[in-house]
Order: C-alpha cells, then structure tokens, then sequence
C-alpha cells in the first residue's frame, strides 16, 4: 500500500495518486508553484481521493484567490 511522508496510508490505493499529493503537499507547504497541477494529477489518479480534493481547495485559498477555493471545497464535498 502507498505511503505519505509520514509512513501513513492514505485513502487510495493509487500509488500515482499518492505521490501527486505528496508533491503537492511539499510544494504547498514549502511555498513553491506546481501544487494545484499536482493536486490534480493526484484526482484524475484516483477521482475518490478526499485528500488530494481537500489539498486542491486549500491551495488557492492560502493564496488570496478565494472564489477557485471555494469552489475547489463545493467540489470536494461532493
């Protein structure tokens, strides 16, 4: 089974999808382009992934552009 960083299983059983969201979270976090484009490699992976849905919504609200957030979030709830 696919594991993040952190040694956890996420969600998925998608190793592609796994390694897509851990881009995305580290270039999220380390404050670098390219984590909504990983995000979405990770969705198209595994369309089912909530993390990677959740990580979508999260990466343009941290950058001031609310309203391609939230709609990232209403998708994600679905």
């Amino acid at each position: 089974m696919a594991q993040d960083r952190y040694g956890l299983s996420p969600s998925t059983a998608s190793a592609a999808a796994v390694a897509a969201y851990v881009d995305g979270v580290d270039r999220l976090v380390g404050g670098h382009e390219g984590a909504e484009e990983c995000f979405d490699r990770a969705v198209a992976a595994d369309p089912g992934f909530a993390l990677a849905r959740i990580g979508r919504s999260g990466s343009p609200l941290l950058a001031g552009r609310g309203a391609p957030g939230r709609a990232a979030a209403a998708q994600a709830r679905t």
